[in-house]
This record gives structure tokens, sequence and C-alpha cells, in this order.
């Protein structure tokens, strides 16, 4: 990844030639010195005079910031990422030795040609550019010690006649200019030399068959191959050069040269050396170069398409889908669901047991198991993992986190959560103490948001684990390795897993594609193996095409319509019932569910046990609709509401800015919607508030300021995963999204938590249902049977109700 560019090769030599000739030539010899002279006569002695001291040192100017070059234009080592932040290897590298040495790198980005000489003439203290340390270059900078042995590779299209470097005389090769592969090729073969600005422009060319090969560094040709696998392209041969990269730093900055190898050594030292590479490139002990260039077999990949990125991937601090089809193929809890349904199966607890009243759970664990960070699963990791989210001091229960989850599921933190004890009791058990009995203490158990991660990563990253630049560090089949934020998410299968993989799938792409057309295309060109979230109208084409086909996820789930009772008019029953009334959902479900959909009569769906069959939610009636209108004093309708504060403001209703599963399509749901509430006189205003994170977090402070639309998917399969979610809580309006007090409901489903009975627990859910019905706290609109779309080359994808789909099953024929 030399950039050896044959520009700044003239540049040093020049610069170097000046130098040499202000040296003036070679200097004539000094004569010998004269002939000692006798010593004077002996005299009286004098007294000795005070020896001097001796002159203290000189000290090394102290450097507290160092202003290092860059060229992001050469990831994965250095590119500007989509916030404009420069993002890379040599990035991550270069401030874990600042960190290390003690002082405060500031990067800039520059141009490759001039780098060097633009560092020579003082702009820069060093320069970190995936720069290969050569004679030339060491005239007139110094380098550190290497921190990168990279080679050239020889990448072809898979199916090539191309086997080797013997094969290439005559072929069209795909070079970026002036860099080592493109001197390598013009020096050592007989191919026609094809010159590109870039390198991601010949190795498009490779892909789309205008070039036969391309020649470049080993681990960025196999990073741009592992994220773009529809390439189709392959490395045959190499590393067949050796290179060394270093960190360039300024002749007259020797102190800022002893900084740098100090910070880089300590590094190396610690093991973040190995962490940093294996984040960008895969196993570090690669790391120094040899054969394959520390990248692994890329294996067979599966690509699935979806139309939202991730939140966070750490589960304790999440509550999207998004991040959990993520977080599943990696995280796993002491207990799990079976492949195909809600029931609780062992995990790394492999057995449990309680005390007569339920109130006291032993959990014995699963041995030898491994971190991907390579340290060991124990009781240790599972009472720090659940302390960290129950008690809020612990140091890693971080300040800027919530844990959402765990206050719904267990009734608070310590001191009001019905846990009040956590221990081990040997170094594979651990045990926990309830104030009462837990019902759904076992489902909560195998919910993806309590699983246990490594302790030794997130004391490492702090409340930066679970983020783009760290992932998640857990138990699981599939590694992190990548995620480029709104593009895609890449894990690899971890060698090191303690149970079975059964289908043969090495490397997984989760990509995004936001347009639900642009993802069905995605899927009949074969970029992507696989999708949720289509339009129904590509669902029903897909029934009827070859070479791809349809598959649907049992419904449980519930897509609604909030209120923010923060605004003064939801705050009275006839507006909220009204608002119910005029919307159709029955036409809502056949324009844009098709056969895949039902309507909502309750929030809990029918495969929930506790769902009340006899309600029938609130009909569609548009004249009652205006009618409740009028008695609550809106005889003209609702032109604009009224906030807490007192301020008019028009009605918003806002709708989600990705596609889940709940909402095939909201931005046309939420348009359906506003046509059907305009025929009753409220008029409202769509809304589009900013990407998901900012919608979810809008929605947990109250900020959605009208109707808006969300939706919720079962973790477990319990009714209190639905119901005590999101209404138990009478303190927490905020929080509740914009929720109003209820404590009779609250009461009632606290009781059902804790009652051990199922028959008596279903009856109190019914309630339930019937009290929000009658109190019309929010409009429920449909049950989605989600359709997934597969390449007919995937076999062995198992739906599951509670989308917690495993990867790990996948096969792709052909491969």
């Amino acid at each position: 990844m030399s950039k050896r560019r044959l520009l700044i090769l003239l540049s040093v030599l020049l610069l170097a030639a000046m130098a040499f000739a202000a040296c003036g030539g070679g200097a004539q010899p000094t004569e010998a010195p004269p002939q000692p002279t006798e010593a004077p006569a002996a005299e009286q002695p004098t007294k000795a005079p005070e020896p001097t001291k001796a002159p203290e040192p000189t000290k090394a100017p102290e450097v507290n910031k160092v202003i290092v070059g860059t060229n992001a234009e050469y990831p994965p080592f250095e590119f500007v990422d989509e916030n404009g932040e420069i993002q890379g290897f040599d990035i991550d590298l270069m401030k874990a030795i600042a960190e290390a040495a003690g002082f405060e790198p500031e990067f800039v980005n520059t141009r490759w040609d001039g780098i060097f000489v633009a560092l020579a003439s003082g702009e820069f203290d060093a320069v970190i550019s995936a720069a290969t340390i050569t004679d030339e270059r060491k005239q007139t900078v110094d380098f550190s010690e290497p921190y990168f042995n990279a080679g050239q590779v020889l990448a072809v299209k898979k199916g090539s006649d191309i086997k080797g470097l013997e094969d290439l005389a005559g072929k069209k090769i795909g070079v970026q200019l002036g860099t080592t592969g493109d001197i390598w090729a013009t020096e050592n073969t007989d191919a026609e030399v094809v010159r590109y600005d870039e390198i991601t422009l010949a190795m498009q060319a490779l892909a789309n068959g205008d070039v036969d090969a391309v020649i470049n560094d080993a681990p960025t040709t196999a990073d741009m191959i592992k994220a773009n696998p529809e390439w189709n392209v392959e490395i045959v041969a190499g590393p067949f050069t050796e290179e060394y990269y270093g960190i360039a730093v300024r002749k007259d900055a020797p102190e800022v040269l002893e900084l740098i190898n100090k910070g880089l050594a300590a590094v190396k030292e610690s093991g973040e050396y190995d962490a940093i590479y294996e984040k960008w490139f895969g196993a570090p002990e690669a790391a120094e170069g040899g054969e394959g260039g520390g990248e692994a077999e890329m294996g067979v990949t599966f690509i699935f398409g979806r139309g939202g990125d991730s939140v966070a991937l750490d589960p304790a601090v999440v509550t999207d889908g998004e991040s959990f089809r993520v977080t599943n193929q990696g995280c796993e809890s002491l207990l799990a669901y079976d492949k195909d349904t809600t029931n609780v199966v062992p995990s790394l607890a492999e057995s449990w047991e309680s005390n007569e009243d339920g109130t006291v759970w032993t959990f014995y664990l699963r041995k030898g198991v491994k971190f991907h960070d390579g340290t060991d699963f124990d009781a240790d990791a599972v009472v720090y993992n659940f302390t960290r989210w129950w008690d809020p001091e612990h140091p890693a229960h971080f300040e800027e986190q919530d844990f959402e989850y765990w206050d719904y599921m267990w009734n608070g933190f310590k001191g009001d959560s019905i846990v009040t004890n956590i221990e081990k009791v040997d170094d594979y058990t651990v045990r926990f103490t309830l104030r009462e009995p837990l019902a759904p203490i076992l489902a909560n158990m195998a919910m993806p948001m309590f699983a246990i991660a490594s302790p030794a990563a997130i004391e490492k990253y702090g409340p930066d684990y679970g983020s783009p630049e760290v992932g998640y560090v857990c138990t699981g089949p599939y590694k992190f390795k990548e995620w480029v934020t709104d593009d895609h998410i890449t894990l690899v299968r971890n060698e090191d897993y303690w149970g079975e993989i059964p289908g043969n799938v090495n490397t997984i792409v989760i990509r995004v594609i936001p347009d639900n057309s642009a993802r069905f295309l995605a899927l009949q060109t074969g970029e992507i193996h696989a999708m949720e979230q289509a339009n129904i109208e590509d669902v029903r084409a897909a029934e009827d095409m070859d070479g791809v086909y349809v598959k649907p996820r049992p419904a449980l789930n519930t897509a609604y319509l909030a209120f923010n009772y923060k605004i003064q008019e939801f705050q009275d029953l006839r507006v909220r019932k009204a608002v119910a009334m005029a919307i159709d959902k029955q036409s809502i479900v056949d324009t844009f569910y098709g056969k895949y959909g039902e309507v909502a009569e309750n929030f809990l769906p029918p495969m929930v046990w506790g769902h009340n069959f006899d309600i029938h939610g609130i009909p569609y009636d548009p004249e009652q609709a205006k009618e409740l209108l009028k008695e609550a004093g809106f005889p003209d309708g609702i032109k604009e509401v009224t906030w807490e504060d007192g301020t008019k403001m028009p009605l918003k209703l806002y709708y989600m800015p990705i596609v889940r599963f709940y909402y095939p399509d909201p931005e046309g749901i939420a348009q359906a919607m506003a046509a059907q509430l305009a025929a009753v006189g409220i008029d409202v205003q769509l809304e589009l508030a900013g990407d998901w994170p900012t919608y979810l977090k809008m929605r947990k402070e109250g900020d959605l300021r009208g109707l808006y639309q969300l939706g919720w998917g079962g973790d477990n399969g319990d009714p209190d995963n639905f119901l005590g979610y999101f209404f138990i809580g009478t303190d927490k309006p905020k929080a509740k999204e914009g929720w109003i007090q209820f404590p009779e409901l609250d009461a009632l489903l606290r009781k059902a938590r804790s009652t051990v009975d199922q028959a008596e627990r279903e009856k109190m859910y019914q309630e339930a249902e019937r009290m929000l019905m009658e109190n019309a706290s929010r409009i429920w609109i449909a049950h989605n049977n989600t359709p997934l779309i597969f390449s007919d080359r995937v076999e062995g994808y198992i739906t599951n109700p509670l989308g917690t789909e495993l990867y790990k099953y996948v096969t792709i024929k052909g491969e």
C-alpha cells in the first residue's frame, strides 16, 4: 500500500540535490597539530581550582501537539466518513500512539502529490498515510520504526483463466498511478498496464471486465473485496513483494520521532496494535506480514438488505430491531429461544433451578466458552454484565447511556428493581435473588438485550462500546468486523465458537438500501441474497418470479399511531376516539400489507396468549368522529393544537424515517392517514424527523409533538413484553412518549408480572386490553406476517416470530 508516486520521487531527488550542493563538496584535511612544547620547570603547586560543574543537558523541546498530514483517500488506512471525519487504520493507530506517548495529534487531510515536500518544509510535524519506507524518502524525512509490513497481490474475477503471475502476458492489468503496483507491473510483466487515479476505479474496472487483473496492496485489496462481494473478485497470488510502512517525521524534529517510536512500542506491547489491526483487517497475528497479508479467506458471503441502519451494537442500550438484527448473530444471553418458536432453551447457561416461591434462581454456566477478544466467559463476566445494567453506581453504568430495557423488564434499577441481589456462587454458577416472583423471568433471560459482553471490552472502550468504531465483543458464532454507517455492517465467522454453525456462511454483510424498490432490484440482480420490508406490489411480483421466493414471518408485532399527551387536546378522550374513528385500518392493510397483514384490534397480536378476542377495537366511523369533535368543542374540526405551555401550533403527523416490518411503507401510510383525518376535519402536517436514531430519541423524550407512527415486535413471546414495557410506570411521562398517569393500569400489570399462575395472568392481560381500548390510549393499526424475499440460492433461513433469526443456519447453494 505503498503509494510510491513517481512525481514524488522527482521532488525528492530535486530536494536531495539542493541539499548536497549546499554542503560545498568534500572538506580539505587539516594540518597535523604542532609538536608539544616542553613542560615548564616545576613550581610550587597552586591551590587546585574548584571543579567545574558539568553543563546541564539541553532539554528537548516539549511536544504537546503534533500536526499529522494524511491523504484520506486510501481506505481502510485513511478516508473521510459521511460526517466529514478522517477515519481508518492509520488514524486509529496514530491516536493510540499519541495517547501512549502523551501528545495530541491534529490531522490534516492533504493531497498525496507533494505530501513529503510539505512535511519537509514544515507544514506538518509527521505524516501517516500508508507510506512505504524508501531510501529516496529517507533523504528528506526521517521514519519511525516500521508499523506495517505489506505486499502486492494479484486480484482477478472468479473463474478467470489467470491463476498466477505467470499468466499475465498479453493481459490488461489495472493499477493505481504511481504506486508500487504500477512500478512492479511495468518492470516485471509483458502485460498492458492501465493506470487509474484511484485504486477503487481499477477494482471497478476489473469487476466490469474492462481489465483482466489488478495488482495492488494486499490489505486494501482484500478489504475492498469483502466490502463489495457483488464484484465477484478474488485474490489468486501474493503477497509477492515486501514493503514496510513507517510514520514520516521532519528531520529537524527528533523529539517528535522519539515520541512516536516510544508510543508505537507501547501500543504494540500492550496489545492495542493487534486490536486496531483486527478491527480493520482481520486476525492480529498476521499484522506483521507474511503469506496472505493478514487477511483470512473470505469464503461464502451472505448479504442481507434492509431499509435502515442500526442505532448501536451494545444490545443493552438499544430498543430497535435493526440493532438486534446484527447483535443476534454474535451476542448470546444466558438462555435463548428455539430457532423457530418462542420456547426458551439453554444457551450460555446449560441449566437452571429456582426455590419453591420463585424468588431465588440459580444458573449453571457453560464451560470452555471464550469471548471474541479471547477472554474467558465465566460467572465473573455474568455478574459484571448484570450488575452493570442493574446498579447505577457500577462504573460501567455510564451516565450517557440509557438501559431502558432493564428498567422496564426488571422494574427499575437497584433499590427499586425486582432484583435484589446478583452473586457468584462459584466460577460457573450465578444466583439471582428477587423481591417477589417474576413470572416471565426465563423469557426475559433469553432476550437479546441481556446478552453477555466481554467485561474487558467494556472496560477498554467505555461508553464507546457498541459504537461503529468498536461494534460488539460477545461469544456468538459471528464476530464484528466493520460498520460503515448508513451503508453496511460486516461480520465474520468465529472459528473458536463453542457451538455448531450448520450453514456454510463465513461472512455476513448487512446492507442498508433505504428505498424498498431499489432493495428489491438489488435482490433480482444478485447484489443481495435476502431482504425484508418490501412494497406489497414487489412481494406480489416475487411470488410469481423465477429465481426468488417469499417466506413470511409469523405476526408477533403491532403497528400503532400514538398520541403525545403533552398536547392539551389529546387529553380529551373524545378527541382521541375521533382520531381513531377517522382511520380506515382495513383500507390501509389492503393497500400496504396485502394478504400478509391483518387489522389490529388490540395491542397484543392474536398469537400472544393473553390476547382478548372479545375486543374488536374502535371501529372506522368518520361520521361519529365528526360528532365527537363537535362534542369536544371543535365543530369545524381541528386546525391547530395547544402544547403544554399554551403555545399554539399545527398538528403534525410524524412518519418513520425507515421501513420496519410493522410499517412497510411509513410515508405512504402516513399520506393515507392524513387524507382520512382531513375527511373528518382534522388537518395534519406530515413531518419527517431526522434519521432513525433521532426519531427514537425524540420519541423517548416526548419531542414528537403530535401524532406519530411506531410499532412493536415482541421480544420474548410473553404479554408482559408488550404491555409491561409500555404501560408499567406512573412517574415517567416524559420517557413514556408523552404518556399520561394511568395508575390503575400500572397496578394491574405489576400484579400480572408477579403472578405465577398463567391462567390468572391471562385474565389480567385481557382486562388490561379492555382498559386500553376504552381509554383510546393509542390507535392499533395492523399486525404483519412480514414477507421476506430470498434468492433461490439461499437455503436454511428459519423465520422466527420474534425476528431473532440466526444466520448461522444459512447455506448459499453453489458455493
